[in-house]
């Protein structure tokens, strides 16, 4: 094994775009990053506390490195194929409650401007049922740790409301 990879000039620029849209917020790594710790599939002591919350990102390259990792993903395949922006709020509702229900499925939940010029990452951890119709979808918004956020879907409408003002949610 070697000490040292060099990158084929269009692999440098690969990685040079990445680095280039990360500088944009790391949103969807750090998304990726909790849902895989909320299911177990990653452990917080492998970079270096006991607990989510606890992780210190300044200074630890290694979560940094991670971060990255899961942030590129979105862009390759077969993540680059999953991500759906056609669906209306019910349809995102029925696919997060069938990934809570199958220890095969998990998404992440973007939410993008109008022409996708922009866009944020959360991880949609539970639903729960309110009255006539309407239901949230409890989501962990890295930009808010700690808080409790929820989109609210009006099931009988198909319509949703979100607490940050961004746009349409896609999974």
């Amino acid at each position: 094994v070697a000490d040292k990879c060099t990158l084929t000039p269009a692999a440098e620029q690969w990685m040079e775009q990445n680095n280039k849209a990360m500088g944009g917020g790391h949103c969807e790594g750090m998304a990726a990053l909790a849902l895989l710790m909320q299911r177990g599939q990653i452990q917080p002591k492998d970079f270096g506390a006991e607990s989510p919350f606890a992780l210190e990102i300044d200074g630890n390259a290694l979560l940094q490195r991670e971060i990255a990792y899961w942030f590129v993903t979105q862009g390759v395949m077969p993540m680059a194929a999953a991500e759906d922006k056609t669906l209306s709020p019910t349809d995102v509702v029925e696919k997060i409650r069938g990934a809570l229900k199958d220890p095969k499925e998990s998404y992440t939940l973007g939410f993008y401007e109008p022409g996708y010029k922009a866009g944020h990452a959360t991880t949609p951890y539970g639903i729960a049922e309110k009255e006539n119709g309407i239901v949230w979808i409890l989501h962990y918004d890295n930009n808010y740790p700690g808080e409790e956020k929820h989109i609210e879907v009006d099931t009988k409408a198909n319509t949703w409301a979100l607490v940050q003002q961004l746009g349409s949610p896609a999974v």
